[in-house]
């Protein structure tokens, strides 16, 4: 998977004068209490960031384990099994606008689902998806409790459990020749973090806030050149998708609203 490029830009902080004709606090004056060691925070200065790089790799398999009718409805099974390896760099602790391409810890992913071909042109699909995120090592700033930042002395390694998640899947579709439309009802349910200091640390304000679950609505229309490929009307096996997704109801996730265009092929 590629990410695209994800700027991070225009940091301000126009703070307003308060009252007396004290000097407000402006962008340099924030930028030095940030970098200033004098202060202890020590981080780096806040700039325009660009980053552009692979997230971590999954590999696995597929397998349709199960074909037949039900009530006279053609169904079928699969059962795919996966690792994801975590090869991105661990987050810089001490830059603030540092962006997160993927988590880098090591995922065994389980997935089922099944297909349903109903009458009338139209389909169902139905999916679980459970990914374990293995513990690993990072090396992070603690911040006290109730405290905005870290300070750089308070840079530990720590034992990081992500928290594991599910994600389910309810899709109902219909298709028009090598055209279909569907939405889909989703859910993410990510259980929260556990950090583990072997000196002692309160590592509660790093686990705070990272139990996430979030319910989406997406509608999509897709088309297929398969037929078309196989009969020699088309030169290559294509598929586009043009679809949208929204957040309508979460914890600690962005009300968001995104449209993917996706074009599939193989060799």
């Amino acid at each position: 998977m590629f990410n695209p490029a994800a700027p991070i830009s225009g940091v301000n902080f126009p703070f307003a004068p308060v009252g007396g004709g004290v000097t407000p606090l402006d962008t340099a004056g924030m930028q030095t209490i940030l970098t200033d060691p004098a202060f202890g925070l020590r981080y780096k200065p806040l700039q325009t960031t660009t980053v552009e790089n692979l997230g971590d790799p999954t590999v696995g398999g597929i397998w349709r384990f199960w074909k037949g009718d039900i009530s006279s409805v053609a169904s079928s099974a699969t059962l795919a099994l996966g690792l994801r390896f975590g090869v991105q760099a661990q987050n810089d602790p001490d830059n603030l606008a540092d962006v997160a391409m993927d988590d880098g810890s090591r995922d065994f992913v389980t997935q089922i689902e099944s297909t349903h071909q109903l009458p009338a042109a139209w389909d169902m699909r139905l999916q679980a998806k459970h990914t374990l995120q293995s513990a690993d090592r990072v090396t992070a700033r603690v911040p006290a409790p109730g405290a905005l930042l870290a300070t750089f002395a308070s840079r530990e390694n720590l034992k990081r459990d992500l928290g594991d998640y599910m994600e389910y899947d309810v899709e109902l579709g219909r298709s028009f020749g090598d055209g279909r439309v569907s939405g889909t009802w989703h859910r993410w349910d990510k259980r929260a973090d556990r950090y583990t200091s072997a000196l002692g640390t309160n590592t509660a304000m790093l686990e705070q806030n990272t139990r996430i679950l979030a319910d989406q609505w997406r509608m999509a229309v897709s088309w297929s050149g398969i037929k078309a490929w196989q009969s020699g009307n088309f030169p290559l096996p294509l598929i586009l998708k043009l679809e949208t997704q929204q957040t309508y109801r979460g914890i600690n996730m962005p009300k968001v609203w995104d449209v993917y265009v996706q074009a599939t092929t193989f060799f």
